[in-house]
């Protein structure tokens, strides 16, 4: 893969919103990296060396863990519909479609480059 501007924007791009992500769990953990956000970084991690390789996987466990955030967050939403109406669930959503979007978009136009 060449290094063009587009190239190194796209990967600029990826890896903030990862960050942003990784830094709002530690947050959220009190300010302490436990098991759930240094799998995080692990994910985040793997998925930025799939990306740069433009591997299939990458694709592939984009796709995954989409549709198993949907099945949590839709799991949510039916058993616990007290929980549905809260801004987390809003935030959610939010999450999951800017993630989806980032993620594909940036496997596209890295993969467009070659």
């Amino acid at each position: 893969m060449v290094l063009s501007g587009i190239n190194i924007t796209v990967m600029t791009i990826y890896i903030c919103w990862n960050s942003h992500i990784i830094v709002d769990r530690i947050k959220k953990d009190g300010n302490k990296l436990t098991k759930i956000s240094a799998a995080e970084l692990l994910y985040t991690l793997i998925m930025f060396y799939l990306l740069v390789k433009l591997s299939p996987w990458f694709i592939f466990v984009t796709l995954a863990t989409t549709i198993f955030h949907i099945v949590l967050g839709g799991a949510i939403e039916v058993f616990k519909p007290q929980m549905a109406a809260t801004d987390i669930m809003d935030k959610f959503w939010a999450y999951l479609g800017i993630d989806v979007v980032i993620s594909i978009l940036s496997f596209v136009l890295l993969s467009s480059e070659v």
